[in-house]
């Protein structure tokens, strides 16, 4: 780029950036060398935006996750500057193995300890009507809520009876023997859940692979919560988790898995699976694996249930329910609750994933009228039926995890975290029972035995 009196000239004949792509570069570039520190007790940089969006963006790392994306892009335009895109990109994605990226997957367990004191626009706008006092708002992960009923397969006769021949006799009402259990590891997560970091982690990873070429970020890395707790998986073993989850017809708490996979537990966001499928589909692109055949069912079944699209076939989806509860099945599109994607915009612009409503109130009337007759009544997410998912006699694979002690070298060192690091750990192991639904796979040559495996580290 040259400089005249006049102000900055391209020459048109190489890629280059806009002055507003820049002044995004400059703003992601000083961001990234915030000195700042996300270990448990250090303090973070206020250019972090943890405002916006509140309850719903009730997280840190979403930036970090934007920031990325937004480099993969100017990365692709001007190559040149890929060691500049590269530097920061990992800083930000360092910061997505420390404490604050992830202390609410561990902290936030079971119902919300407030949950009967929410502002009333929470009741009103953010939780399925009814369920005031007794149900998480978004933004509370509830790590191991357990929802199960106890007896219920029983009391249908699926499944077999189990002798009671003494003192309670019978089920009991509460609390359910079954379901979620508590569990802090943010991958594994609860086998349904926390879509909002291991989605959007994934899709970090396999920017910075494409545009830096640099193998370390196909190697395992620790997630440090402190001392005590922490893991250790590689981007491949995120990526086999979602696919597994994708195709498995439930979870441990007896919910479908049908409507996709969780952020917060038991509420399914189109928007976060959406990111956890692009960041398959970039790995599958990178290594000739294809994991996004998991995310693809997920889609298949989401656009007839709870994602509105477009009259034209190549246009954009218009609108989404804002969640999906897979614990009540209840879809969250009412008028107060329904999102809009996109609005009308010149076919050649960049799609994005969610615009400003449009200014008309016969416009917002349209389409938020369109999607609920695409969606059924309120609260139901299947055109034409009831509210209740359809039975699947289909097995998918199921996460089974060895009760193996770990060695005490596995809780040892410092609450410091690294991408790429080589040090070995005790895995239990996942096993998958196979069904009608097609495997989780890796197509290119050399797959490793170790594919499907869950690489934790626990206390």
């Amino acid at each position: 780029m040259a400089r005249t009196t006049s102000g900055p000239r391209v020459d048109s004949g190489y890629p280059s950036l806009t002055e507003e792509a820049l002044g995004q570069l400059k703003l992601a570039w000083r961001l990234a060398h915030e000195v700042d520190d996300w270990t448990k007790g250090g303090r973070i940089s206020d250019g972090f935006d943890r405002w916006t969006g509140w309850p719903y963006m009730a997280k840190l790392t979403y930036d970090l996750t934007y920031a990325i994306r937004m480099l993969a892009k100017m990365a692709q335009e001007t190559p040149a500057w890929r060691e500049v895109y590269v530097d920061a990109g990992d800083r930000f994605a360092q910061r997505m193995t420390q404490y604050a990226a992830w202390y609410d997957w561990v902290e936030q367990k079971g119902l919300d300890p407030n949950r009967a004191q929410y502002p009333y626009f929470y009741y009103r706008h953010t939780i399925p009507p009814g369920m005031a006092g007794i149900y998480n708002a978004p933004g509370y992960c509830g790590n191991g809520l357990c929802t199960y009923m106890d007896g219920l397969l029983q009391s249908i006769m699926v499944a077999a009876v189990s002798p009671r021949p003494t003192y309670p006799y019978v089920h009991q009402h509460s609390p359910g023997a079954g379901g979620r259990v508590y569990d802090p590891d943010p991958i594994a997560a609860n086998g349904c859940g926390n879509m909002m970091y291991r989605g959007y982690f994934l899709e970090q990873l396999a920017h910075l692979r494409r545009i830096s070429g640099d193998a370390k970020y196909d190697q395992p890395f620790d997630l440090v919560y402190d001392d005590e707790i922490r893991y250790r998986y590689s981007a491949e073993e995120i990526a086999a988790g979602l696919c597994e989850q994708f195709k498995a017809p439930m979870d441990a708490n007896g919910s479908s898995l049908r409507p996709g996979i969780d952020c917060e537990v038991g509420k399914v966001f189109p928007i976060c699976v959406t990111v956890g499928g692009l960041g398959m589909l970039l790995y599958d692109q990178l290594h000739g694996t294809d994991y996004t055949s998991g995310y693809e069912e997920w889609l298949d079944f989401a656009k007839g249930a709870f994602i509105a699209g477009d009259p034209d076939q190549d246009g954009y989806f218009r609108w989404h329910s804002t969640y999906y509860d897979r614990d009540i099945h209840y879809a969250m599109n009412r008028p107060e609750n329904q999102i809009p994607c996109s609005g009308p915009r010149p076919r050649s612009s960049s799609p994005s994933l969610i615009a400003p409503m449009p200014k008309s109130s016969t416009k917002v009337a349209s389409v938020t009228t369109a999607a609920r007759r695409r969606t059924g009544a309120c609260g139901s997410p299947f055109p034409g039926r009831s509210s209740a998912p359809p039975t699947s006699t289909i097995c998918g694979p199921r996460w089974r995890r060895s009760p193996a002690p770990m060695s005490s070298a596995t809780t040892s060192g410092s609450a410091s975290s690294s991408l790429g690091s080589s040090s070995t750990t005790n895995r239990p192991t996942r096993t998958a029972s196979s069904g009608g639904r097609s495997a989780c796979r890796k197509l290119g040559p050399g797959a490793s035995p170790t594919i499907g495996r869950l690489h934790r580290r626990t206390r």
